[in-house]
């Protein structure tokens, strides 16, 4: 969500989802009117059931979880990361008309990958959320193409020349170190993120005293707080600051 939450039900009455056609950067939306988004992790994303969401959201995020590796629709044997998911899946939602938000991950990015960005673009993906993404068991970071989250900033809005997607990145409002956590934010921005995300929300003060701290360092760009409706009680923790994207090498 971005903007005045409180103005959220209000605009969600009116029509949100695209058609086609033409461009829609969530930032830049973010400056007009309230942002609701919802995610939907790749598994879920069924093209007849996605009319449901349409004047409800204005976009669908799909996020590249790491447990999702073993996917049944894929050969057997045929090795898919979870970012391959979410693009594929974000390909999918977009030809519905639905605005989609894919996730670029450093974990799964390499250099290699850069030239298909902007065909993505092309295909309508307007906008993608980039995310330092949950290490393998075992990982060494020293082999990672991108070790850091404005690295991979950078190197995507490097390969266009002329119009370029919307670029999303997380904030973790539950870093410790919170001074280090909002230098960290800055240091996305500054390499081109246009907005900013936050973790999952359980605390509103915790959530909004980072949100004052961010604005007091002067950030600028549109931030989008992540709620979630629990599914259980064991659902209804804090994440470990120590396996946040944000808190952790990004």
């Amino acid at each position: 969500m971005g903007c005045d939450f409180r103005e959220t039900h209000q605009h969600c009455q009116g029509c949100r989802a695209r058609t086609g056609g033409f461009t829609l950067r969530l930032s830049d939306a973010a400056n007009n009117h309230p942002i609701v988004t919802v995610e939907l992790i790749p598994d879920r994303v069924i093209p007849a059931h996605l009319p449901i969401l349409q004047g409800r959201v204005d976009a669908i995020t799909i996020p590249a979880f790491r447990n999702g590796e073993g996917d049944p629709s894929y050969p057997a044997g045929f090795r898919v990361t979870p970012q391959t998911r979410s693009l594929a899946s974000a390909v999918i939602v977009r030809k519905t008309g639905a605005e989609a938000v894919p996730s670029l991950t450093c974990r799964d990015f390499r250099r290699s990958d850069l030239g298909l960005v902007p065909s993505l673009f092309k295909k309508g993906l307007d906008n993608f959320l980039v995310v330092f993404g949950d290490p393998y068991p075992g990982h060494r970071i020293e082999d990672y193409d991108f070790r850091k989250t404005e690295d991979l900033i950078r190197g995507v809005l490097s390969v266009f020349d002329g119009p370029r997607p919307c670029i999303g990145a997380v904030t973790n409002q539950y870093a410790k170190d919170q001074e280090r956590e909002t230098a960290r934010t800055l240091r996305k921005v500054d390499a081109g993120a246009d907005y900013v995300v936050t973790n999952t929300a359980f605390d509103d003060r915790l959530v909004l005293d980072h949100v004052d701290k961010l604005r007091s360092q002067g950030l600028k760009a549109p931030i989008f707080v992540q709620v979630s409706i629990p599914s259980g009680l064991s659902k209804v923790r804090y994440p470990d600051p120590r396996k946040s994207d944000s808190d952790s090498h990004s």
